[in-house]
């Protein structure tokens, strides 16, 4: 018997996966099982924006929030992974969904799933898709969490419109090698005759996605086309038609994140809910933490700035090869050459393609290789990395790290990144 008072949403996921098999095929008809046991939650749903690619979904959705809601729209939306509380994934009209009725979802879950094995995201999708029938909104964005046609959300039959955010090389354990794999996967999320926006995109995947869109009779929109990112004197504006929007806000950070909100103001503007005068200040409400994140306060910012004031930490949840020349052209474009890079990686993660975006970039590399599972060690790293000329030392903690990097007194620019998982564990302790 379960304590309904003492136990956690986390410990509560963990209870219902405890005793299953920890590898599971991919298949939505168990998922089908347990959702119509549940009433069918997700079958109520209005007016869902579907949104899957490789980088960029969770800040496309977070644009795509704040641009609705700046607009007088009520919006729920699923995203994953949280970085720090596994309620974060769940937000209802702007709001983290509570201990109490997550908690509440998730026994309701246990009660009906009986023999029926779930994955830890099928378990949440479960409880989003409950929350959001249960608590009505204009809009429901829900981000797709692995590849498209076999993910959890793809039980959603008839979205509003389907997202497709940059794609590229990853998990290619599940999704396979090739990027036409991964693409064609991804594109599963297209439904017939649903509008799909596509972001910016590698021409052999455009052509997939396009064709995926065309066999379904949907009109697609893609960026470069239907709308395109300009400089003019020195600042950003996005253009569509003959209109144009100014981009310069402070909360985007990088190209790469420019690009995200262009797809949601695209969006947006071809579904006819765009209002020009609101888009540009509704940008400056977008908050996506752990993208090229300034940190500015708590103990690790305290520690750098004691040698020198002028010592900076930027944290970026990149962990992925595009991730990492994103970041790099960041760098790059900021002028902040010879930095010192603190990483930590899972080990299904392409390691040496990811460090060679920072080759000429990065001084030195601390490798924390202490409290992560499932992460590269200290000597797996070195035996992968033993080919590129690097300066590598390890480190037990991001806090060790940056310890050993303002012994020298000058002014540092410090990068921690390679892994959500990081970059969560240091927020969790930077309020």
């Amino acid at each position: 018997m379960i304590n309904r008072k003492t136990f956690k949403p986390e410990r509560l996921v963990d209870k219902i996966i405890e005793k299953q098999p920890k590898l599971i095929d991919y298949d939505l008809n168990r998922l089908k099982i347990v959702l119509s046991r549940l009433g069918a939650p997700h079958s109520g749903l209005k007016d869902t924006i579907h949104v899957a690619g490789t980088n960029g979904k969770g800040s496309t959705v977070a644009s795509l929030q704040a641009l609705l809601r700046g607009h007088g729209f009520s919006v729920n939306s699923f995203t994953s992974p949280h970085l720090i509380k596994l309620n974060e994934r769940i937000n209802i009209d702007g709001i983290n969904i509570s201990d109490e009725k997550l908690s509440e979802f998730l026994l309701e879950i246990i009660e009906v799933k009986n023999d029926v094995p779930l994955s830890y995201f099928e378990i949440l999708t479960c409880a989003c898709f409950m929350a959001f029938n249960q608590t009505k909104a204009d809009f429901n964005l829900i981000e797709v969490g692995l590849g498209g046609k076999k993910d959890a959300t793809n039980v959603i039959e008839k979205p509003m419109a389907s997202l497709i955010t940059p794609i590229s090389l990853d998990h290619k354990e599940f999704l396979g090698a090739k990027l036409s794999n991964i693409a064609t996967e991804k594109a599963g999320i297209i439904k017939k005759n649903v509008p799909v926006f596509l972001g910016k995109q590698n021409e052999c995947v455009a052509e997939i996605i396009k064709e995926r869109a065309d066999s379904l009779e949907c009109p697609l929109f893609e960026h470069g086309r239907d709308w395109k990112i300009e400089k003019l004197s020195g600042k950003y504006f996005l253009r569509i038609k003959e209109s144009q929007i100014s981009m310069e806000t402070k909360s985007l950070h990088g190209d790469y994140q420019l690009e995200n909100s262009a797809l949601a103001i695209g969006t947006m503007y071809y579904l006819n809910l765009l209002n020009f005068k609101h888009a540009k200040r509704n940008l400056e409400e977008v908050v996506w933490p752990g993208r090229f994140q300034y940190l500015k306060k708590g103990p690790l910012c305290d520690q750098a700035k004691v040698s020198n004031v002028n010592n900076q930490i930027i944290i970026d949840g990149a962990h992925n090869p595009a991730g990492a020349r994103a970041l790099s052209r960041e760098i790059r474009k900021k002028g902040c050459e010879n930095f010192y890079l603190v990483l930590a990686m899972q080990k299904n993660k392409d390691l040496q393609h990811f460090i060679s975006k920072f080759d000429g970039l990065a001084k030195k590399i601390y490798f924390i290789t202490n409290g992560f599972d499932n992460f590269y060690t200290y000597t797996e790293a070195q035996k992968v990395l033993k080919t590129q000329n690097l300066k590598i030392e390890q480190s037990f903690s991001a806090c060790s790290a940056v310890n050993a990097i303002v012994q020298n007194k000058q002014p540092n620019l410090i990068l921690i990144t390679g892994s959500l998982h990081l970059v969560g564990d240091i927020l969790k302790n930077h309020s």
